[in-house]
């Protein structure tokens, strides 16, 4: 990219659309972090999104993230409530470790 990053602020980018539900809460396939200015950048470019993602996780991974997108999941009404409490409460997780120092990698918990 040719500008700088946003470091301080973050925003939930998911890898594919978040239509495609088969992924969307998925912790391996469903979104990554990326500061606002690159998420609004690929947003406006999907094929260097794609070009992103396969460069980063490589190109077994992409594949694989583009096959399950397409895979029929439909969830409940309390699935989708169990699943949003499950991920507010990773953030705020996070947010906490951030907060305690903790810096560089930290995993998020899937639901799954």
């Amino acid at each position: 990219m040719d500008y700088k990053h946003d470091t301080g602020y973050t925003d939930c980018a998911h890898i594919n659309t978040r239509n495609h539900r088969s992924t969307r809460w998925n912790s391996n396939y469903g979104a990554v972090c990326l500061c606002k200015k690159c998420h609004r950048r690929f947003t406006l470019f999907p094929l260097e999104w794609g070009d992103f993602l396969r460069r980063e996780f490589g190109d077994p991974w992409y594949d694989e993230a583009k096959r399950l997108s397409w895979e029929t999941r439909k969830f409940t009404k309390a699935e989708q409530k169990e699943i949003a409490a499950h991920y507010m409460a990773e953030e705020e997780r996070i947010k906490q470790l951030r907060a305690d120092g903790v810096q560089g990698y930290i995993k998020l918990v899937s639901y799954d």
